[in-house]
């Protein structure tokens, strides 16, 4: 068994240059693995398997060679001392995965940059749509590369048909490995072009976004579970999203260490961003200043799972008539639309929110029709 570096002369392409390749012999048979290095023939040395240094960068090209053949030697060998086993590891499954990054030894990483970032329920989140992802693939050995267009798809007919999940679900669990792969792009650690959602487009269904109208808020204002228990908490927390517009995530991180001159501070993406809140809902974060030992360090809001947080809003809805499905996002949505019914700008809006992006929220212009109709009979009056 052997392993060489070739440069394949039946595939120079248009400018000249051919592609090199591992290629293992055993038994006069060969198996091959590109190396994504392309050459020109008389740049190539063929008896030292390496670049000549007349060409950009070729001390670089020349490591990168050594340590791939290095890995392969060490591959083989492996095979080697498992022959006579009762299930030894083929070439060709070995073969594969030479030269790529681990997708499981690099999600590991790019899920502790996401937990370093401080943002718990989104460090939760990509965990489980990574583990969702991995038990799919069923393979420790898969490299990034090796995750193409194909392999997405068959995630796709995977999480709708056998695990009944729906087109939005679906969505957000993509979302995630997206994220990873544009972020091992930025890093350098795969090309460009082995980026598979260059190709593959994310599919989400568009729905109806619930909000509670004043009389609904007003409803769940009254109602009490009990100073100290966690229904309590969780209806006061939605309030609080209500009257600010933040994210569960967001309320979840919030300590009183970012609270100051009736000013929260909260992370948006990868910088630091100052909201001043509204009366009611700075009345919603004293009920928790009396309630707890407070210092800087501490989460104002007690920590729960989106899970039993949804469960209790359910509960909430029964016992005030409300027939609607209050999940947390139904919070961040009243805030938007209700701040819009009153006349603040889209752009106020999205500054007051940190929303760089004004598409963002632009959709929920469509749920002020109704309103509409009043400014035009308040124009017809006007041009009278």
């Amino acid at each position: 068994m052997s392993v060489k570096i070739v440069l394949r002369k039946d595939k120079i392409n248009k400018n000249g240059e051919g592609p090199l390749f591992l290629r293992i012999t055993e038994n006069r048979a060969s198996s091959f693995l590109s190396l994504n290095v392309h050459v020109r023939p008389e740049y190539w040395d063929v008896d030292n398997e390496l670049v000549n240094q007349e060409i950009r960068d070729a001390e670089d090209i020349n490591s990168y060679l050594r340590r791939k053949k290095h890995e392969a030697v060490d591959m083989v060998n492996q095979i080697k001392r498992e022959q006579g086993r009762k299930h030894p590891r083929k070439i060709k499954n070995l073969l594969k995965y030479i030269g790529g990054v681990n997708f499981m030894d690099y999600a590991d990483k790019f899920l502790k940059q996401v937990e370093r970032s401080g943002n718990l329920l989104t460090f939760k989140n990509y965990r489980s749509s990574l583990k969702k992802f991995n038990d799919f693939l069923h393979d420790d050995d898969i490299t990034l590369d090796h995750i193409n267009v194909s392999v997405l798809e068959r995630y796709v007919h995977y999480l709708e048909y056998e695990c009944g999940n729906s087109k939005n679900t679906i969505y957000n669990k993509l979302k995630v490995i997206r994220k990873l792969f544009y972020t091992a792009v930025n890093e350098g650690v795969i090309s460009y072009d082995q980026n598979p959602f260059l190709e593959f487009k994310l599919k989400r269904e568009e729905k109806s976004k619930d909000y509670l109208t004043e009389t609904e808020l007003w409803q769940i204002e009254r109602i009490s579970y009990g100073r100290t228990s966690s229904q309590e908490h969780i209806r006061k927390m939605f309030l609080f999203s209500c009257y600010s517009g933040l994210k569960i995530s967001d309320i979840q991180n919030l300590k009183w260490g970012h609270f100051e001159n009736n000013r929260i501070t909260i992370q948006v993406g990868n910088r630091a961003f100052t909201i001043k809140l509204i009366n009611k809902a700075l009345q919603i974060l004293n009920m928790f200043q009396f309630s707890q030992e407070k210092y800087v360090g501490s989460h104002i809001f007690p920590s729960y799972s989106t899970t039993y947080i949804n469960k209790n809003l359910k509960i909430i809805a029964q016992d005030t008539g409300i027939q609607k499905n209050l999940k947390f996002s139904t919070g961040r949505n009243t805030f938007i639309i209700l701040a819009l019914k009153k006349g603040i700008r889209l752009d106020q809006i999205a500054r007051l929110l940190g929303i760089k992006n004004l598409k963002t929220i632009e959709e929920y212009t469509k749920f002020i029709h109704d309103d509409l109709d009043m400014v035009v009979g308040k124009l017809n009056r006007e041009f009278l």
